[in-house]
């Protein structure tokens, strides 16, 4: 029986393909959602039906200015929160060892906030909100 492999494992969150640059650490939350129902067929007892779910990603990163093509700096954050149209997200859990998982699906923004300190340091933080189905599968 193999020991579990836990030094290396991170998450990576990309948004339309894109990580945002600082990322100190990303949080996933999925909570699943249920519909009470009582009916007469039952006997008055209580029944809850799965109705699919909701899922909460955030992320908390120094803020930079200036970066690459593949990284979202905090103007480009600040510009697709405002926007909020929704963005694709995969997120990768694991050291990137095959079979580590993977989920993915779409996301709107639900806040964003930066801060500073007296010493010219910043950070930021963004919460978002997954719409539909979060697709759960393996890399």
């Amino acid at each position: 029986m193999g020991v579990a492999k836990e030094l290396g494992y991170n998450i990576l969150l990309y948004l339309n393909s894109k990580k945002i640059a600082g990322t100190t650490s990303d949080t996933f939350t999925i909570a699943g959602k249920a519909e009470e129902t009582i009916m007469k067929a039952n006997l008055g007892v209580t029944q809850y039906d799965n109705i699919g779910h909701d899922g909460t990603l955030s992320v908390n990163a120094y803020v930079m200015k200036g970066t690459d093509a593949d990284w979202m700096n905090v103007s480009d954050v600040m510009t697709a929160c405002s926007i909020n149209t929704g963005m694709t997200f995969v997120l990768k859990f694991g050291a990137g060892d095959s079979g580590d998982a993977c989920a993915s699906g779409t996301a709107i923004f639900k806040s964003f906030s930066i801060n500073s300190d007296s010493e010219n340091y910043a950070d930021m933080t963004v919460e978002l909100q997954t719409q539909g189905t979060v697709v759960i599968t393996h890399y």
